[in-house]
């Protein structure tokens, strides 16, 4: 190996650190959910029963919007499962 010359190891703490962060994300949502009684993923309906006076007009519409799955030959809701709400941030 020349003098100058230096040796690259990869390196696996980038993943390390994302797959920590994810997992303190996912921990901070359901801990999040469960204390106000919200249990995740729901359906539009069960968001829009408990999410409705938070909710702005587009995300009212965005939720029930449905496409054409070919597949199935029907419309289908867009979003069928809602992950996530900012109610904690909305209550502000």
């Amino acid at each position: 190996m020349p003098l100058n010359s230096t040796r690259v190891v990869p390196s696996n703490k980038s993943k390390l650190i994302d797959s920590k962060m994810s997992s303190l994300r996912r921990e901070q949502d359901s801990t999040a959910a469960s204390a106000n009684n919200h249990r995740f993923p729901m359906t539009p309906d069960e968001a829009f029963k408990c999410f409705s006076q938070y909710m702005w007009e587009i995300e009212k519409k965005e939720i029930f919007n449905k496409v054409f799955d070919p597949k199935k030959k029907e419309e289908v809701y867009e979003f069928p499962q809602i992950y996530f709400f900012p109610v904690e941030e909305r209550k502000k």
